[in-house]
């Protein structure tokens, strides 16, 4: 595609993409690969090519930290479909990263930490506004955070409000309750006290490992979202459920705490005090114990007073369900599989990286790898090799293959592999291979003696376009992975299946529903049966969130079930990820313990009296007549007793 940028002519394609949304396709800058990118919109709008150049013209002086439009976009026929923009480097992750416990604490992301970043964020607000602009649309997704650097970026700067410009949508869990039931399409309508409503839910949600302060707990009146916002029903009230999930509120001082309430009960509407902000982050100190940044004047650490020791009701036997410990960690889990009847979990343990095993009713084995890992590492394991990937986010990805079968790790291979649009390595692995990407190939890789991995091609894929994931017990006789190919702003989706030798591969197109129009894929996964797989879609279409649940078959790939539906107001569908699948039942972590949710049926219920062992943050797996819930530290059974 023939594009001129400003003055000077390029030429893109599917190649040059690294990012999509409901509206625009980002590419990276030919000229300009690793410094510049371009926003590139699917359809033409008059409108919006009146509001770019009068964005572009005005010349704001914005904070260092806004990604704003540099220079126009033009097509052949010299209307405007996007603009260029500096393009954000590898470290940079989405922001509401900041709100799952175990990416803070592999990255070091405290409390006080989270206080600074949002002291910055403040401090750009009140520059944002003294231009005469407004966010409007203030949510999770326009801003991404530089994981070494703690900085801020705003992106997404072409949808904020300026003069008589509108911003024309506003995301469902951070829209002030001004604003509902009104079009946002037609006049400017935003206030600058909406953004920092907006702001404060974020902040709130920050501070408390992700738990929102109207979506979170129950009211015995008020269910949802918009209900409780509406009146002013918080988390922190008396009359609402504080989940089982997060950071106990007494992370907060009551003076923060307080200052926060104000403003999302909207009983003030003026910016957020930010000097209280900075003296919150001031009197902050470290747990010894568990390592979590509280209020100095609290008498002890909230979140070690809040965390329920598992270890006294473990082995017992509670109302019909037997709960047991399968393995438990001197540190936390960074990676679990359940494969060929083996329990398998890789822990970090006073920096080193501990290798646990667990077989039918044995004990768990330990053995010591003597290794460390930097912080985000990934890993996989296949025929008894671990796999680690300690920089996912490097150019080239390394995937080093260990045997750790002896007293020491031996290196068995070291390999690369490919980014999915710049961001993330993309590999998987069966309890037999390792799929990885190679140039346009992706490669199965099978143990070969005692010190190589032979590879065979899978398939032709999209490099730098290509996401895949394996099924780790796919069965006896079979291999099976799905995945997608991204071309300009289309997915196409396919599933693989295999020989149990991997000699064998045939391909098939999903015809899984596509996205509508100006429905932008946020997050996806996928699980796996014997006879078909699970694609999860989170999607997000005009500030509204949905899931989307496909069921294919794994012997040709033909569509079983479809459905979509806006994420409701529990918090099931928080994430698309952790979910265990099997027999038309998804099972969700929840705070309210284990969650059944018929695909077809659509019925959901409570495992009773899980709670006590299952929250929202764990992973569940299934494993014969049981769930397995994978914890910060340990993994244990609920089976019927």
């Amino acid at each position: 595609m023939q594009i001129l940028i400003g003055n000077r002519r390029a030429t893109i394609d599917k190649d040059t993409v690294i990012g999509q949304g409901g509206e625009a396709v980002v590419h990276k800058d030919p000229d300009h690969p690793n410094d510049m990118a371009l926003k590139i919109y699917h359809t033409y709008d008059v409108a919006r090519e009146a509001k770019l150049k009068d964005f572009m013209a005005r010349r704001f002086p914005f904070p260092e930290s806004v990604v704003a439009p540099i220079a126009p976009i033009w097509s052949d026929r010299r209307k405007l479909i996007g603009f260029q923009m500096r393009r954000l480097n590898p470290r940079y992750r989405k922001f509401n990263m900041m709100f799952r416990p175990s990416y803070c604490r592999d990255h070091e992301l405290t409390t006080k930490t989270k206080a600074d970043i949002f002291y910055r964020m403040g401090r750009d607000l009140i520059g944002i506004h003294a231009l005469g602009v407004v966010v409007g649309d203030l949510n999770d997704g326009n801003e991404m955070l530089d994981e070494e650097r703690y900085r801020v970026a705003w992106i997404d700067t072409d949808s904020w409000q300026f003069g008589k410009y509108p911003c024309m949508v506003g995301s469902k869990l951070y829209l002030t309750p001004d604003l509902y039931n009104i079009d946002l399409t037609k006049r400017p309508v935003f206030e600058a006290e909406h953004d920092w409503w907006s702001y404060t839910v974020l902040l709130f949600r920050a501070l408390l490992d992700g738990v929102h302060p109207f979506k979170s707990g129950t009211h015995p009146r008020w269910d949802s979202l918009l209900d409780r916002a509406e009146h002013g029903l918080t988390v922190l009230d008396p009359e609402v459920t504080f989940p089982n999930v997060g950071l106990s509120p007494d992370i907060l001082t009551d003076d923060l705490a307080d200052r926060i309430l104000t403003i999302l009960k909207r009983t003030r509407r003026e910016p957020f005090p930010l000097d209280a902000l900075k003296e919150y982050g001031d009197i902050l100190m470290e747990c010894g114990s568990c390592h979590v940044w509280y209020p100095a004047k609290r008498s002890h650490c909230p979140s070690c007073a809040h965390r329920t020791t598992l270890d006294m009701a473990m082995m017992a036997k509670v109302a019909g369900f037997e709960v047991r410990n399968l393995i438990v960690t001197r540190g936390r889990i960074l990676f679990y599989q359940n494969a060929d009847g083996r329990i398998s979990c890789l822990a970090e343990e006073d920096g080193g990286i501990v290798l646990y095993q667990q077989e039918g009713d044995a004990s768990a084995a330990r053995k010591e790898l003597n290794i460390t890992v930097p912080p985000g590492a990934q890993f996989g394991m296949f025929n008894g090799l671990v796999i680690i990937c300690p920089d996912p986010a490097d150019d080239a990805p390394e995937l080093f293959v260990l045997d750790v079968a002896g007293n020491e790790p031996r290196a068995v291979k070291a390999l690369t592999t490919s980014l999915f649009a710049g961001d993330r390595a993309v590999f998987s692995a069966s309890s037999r291979f390792l799929y990885r990407i190679a140039g346009r190939t992706l490669l199965a890789g099978a143990r070969f003696g005692d010190s190589d991995v032979a590879e065979r091609p899978v398939m032709q894929v999209f490099e730098g376009q290509t996401w895949f994931v394996a099924a780790k017990e796919p069965g006896s006789d079979q291999e099976l992975l799905v995945g997608f190919h991204r071309e300009f702003g289309d997915l196409h989706w396919f599933l693989v299946r295999g020989n149990a030798a991997g000699t064998s591969f045939t391909r098939f197109m999903l015809a899984i529903p596509t996205l509508d129009p100006k429905e932008a894929m946020r997050d996806f996964s996928a699980r796996f049966t014997r006879s078909n797989a699970l694609i999860l879609r989170k999607t997000e279409q005009n500030g509204r969130e949905r899931i989307r649940i496909d069921v294919v078959a794994t012997d040709d790939g033909r569509v079983e079930s479809s459905s979509v539906a806006e994420v409701p107001n529990d918090t099931r569908w928080d994430s698309v990820h952790g979910k265990a699948y099997s027999n038309g039942l998804i099972l969700h972590a929840t705070d309210h313990g284990i969650v059944r949710e018929g695909i077809a049926s659509h019925v959901v219920g409570e495992l009773p009296l899980t709670t006590r062992y299952v929250d929202m943050s764990d992973s569940l797996d299934r494993l014969g007549d049981g769930v397995i819930a994978v914890k910060q530290d340990r993994v244990i059974i609920i089976r019927s007793a």
